[in-house]
């Protein structure tokens, strides 16, 4: 089974975890493995992410999307959810992604997803994908 290295140093521990939040979704395990607030690097992965899809987005030419993946693994069952915002990043910024450790209940992914759309007015869509049901 492979292992992810530890960095040791605080600078590529950081840099790690932000580089895993920003190509997972917030994983933010990966960012208190590394004794780095989990939330916070989140948050920053988050902004990060918010602001090259904003940058590089060129309607009708290339299409960029604000979202996260979601995964719960409850038994070993793939509880996989791709999780797309409808809105730009005047109302994205007012959240961080839904994580595994937030919960591995999908009822309250959709919770999450609720309480969005009531407090920016947005639009929020999950896509279920790869169930690997055993």
């Amino acid at each position: 089974m492979n292992q992810v290295a530890r960095p040791q140093q605080p600078a590529v521990a950081h840099l790690t975890a932000v580089c895993v939040a920003l190509l997972a979704g917030g994983f933010s395990h990966i960012a208190a493995a590394q004794a780095v607030p989990a939330r916070e690097t989140t948050a920053a992965a988050w902004a990060h992410a918010i602001e090259a899809a904003e940058k590089w987005n060129q309607p009708g030419v290339f299409t960029t999307l604000h979202g996260f993946e979601w995964t719960s693994a409850p038994g070993a069952n793939n509880l996989h959810r791709t999780v797309v915002f409808h809105d730009n990043a005047d109302r994205v910024n007012q959240t961080v992604p839904f994580s595994t450790f937030d919960s591995q209940d999908p009822a309250e992914l959709w919770k999450y997803m609720d309480a969005y759309a009531k407090k920016t007015g947005g639009r929020v869509l999950a896509i279920p994908h790869n169930g690997n049901i055993l």
